[in-house]
């Protein structure tokens, strides 16, 4: 079912590249970045899937990864909210979105692309919003 694919694809792919990447960490200081999802922050009873669920649990091993392995590199986690193959369920979403429209690919990329880079050497283990806005709160 869908909750399988979730965890075949969602959780243990995820965590079978980065446990793959892992030992390169130390010696080429670089960068892993997961790409997770804003339903992972909250529950959402109108859709009645483990999506959510599986965003956050992504969200947690990301963060959880990096205090010990601070001095190989940095692992840092996104959050997104880019129109994919549901364009009816993001075109509702839009109207919640402060900034009226949805992030693009780009976007996304562009934050990746600095977390990644040695501008962002001292950031590590942070999941960064890259919503428009849209969660609201302070983020810890």
């Amino acid at each position: 079912g869908g909750g399988r694919r979730w965890v075949v694809y969602g959780i243990l792919g995820t965590y079978s590249l980065v446990d793959a990447a892992l030992p390169h960490l130390k010696e080429s200081r670089g960068s892993i970045v997961t790409i997770s999802s804003v339903s992972g922050r909250y529950v959402d009873f109108t859709a009645p899937s483990p999506y959510g669920a599986f965003k956050a649990a992504l969200t947690h091993y990301t963060s959880q990864l990096a205090r010990p392995r601070r001095r190989q590199g940095q692992l840092h986690g996104i959050w997104g909210d880019i129109e994919r193959e549901k364009p009816e369920f993001f075109a509702e979403q839009v109207k919640a979105n402060p900034m009226g429209r949805m992030g693009r690919p780009d976007e996304v990329a562009d934050a990746v692309v600095w977390l990644a880079s040695d501008r962002a050497s001292f950031v590590s283990g942070t999941n960064l919003l890259v919503d428009g806005a849209v969660s609201p709160g302070v983020q810890f």
